[in-house]
């Protein structure tokens, strides 16, 4: 959550941050994130980014280059009611 008073500073930030995000091999050292613990758990996010709900959009996402079915690249939403999906579950 960001407060609008510094959302126009830091949204460009998040989202260049977001998109450098890499999902791979943990022991690779190009890799800044590894994938679920479960193809189920991935399955279940996959979902949300999938249909988040109500006025909940995709601003940014990053690479998933692990070829894992556990894996889910990372996304950052931009949410305008607080009930989405996306937020409540």
């Amino acid at each position: 959550l960001l407060a609008s008073s510094v959302y126009n500073t830091l949204r460009p930030i998040l989202e260049d941050k977001v998109r450098a995000l890499a999902i791979g091999d943990p022991f690779d050292p190009g890799t800044t994130l590894a994938p679920l613990s479960s193809a189920m758990q991935a399955s279940k996010v996959r979902q949300f980014v999938e249909d988040p709900g109500g006025a909940a959009e995709c601003i940014a996402s990053g690479r998933d280059a692990s070829g894992s079915q556990c894996a889910v690249a990372p996304h950052l939403f931009e949410v305008q009611d607080p009930s989405a999906r996306l937020v409540q579950e």
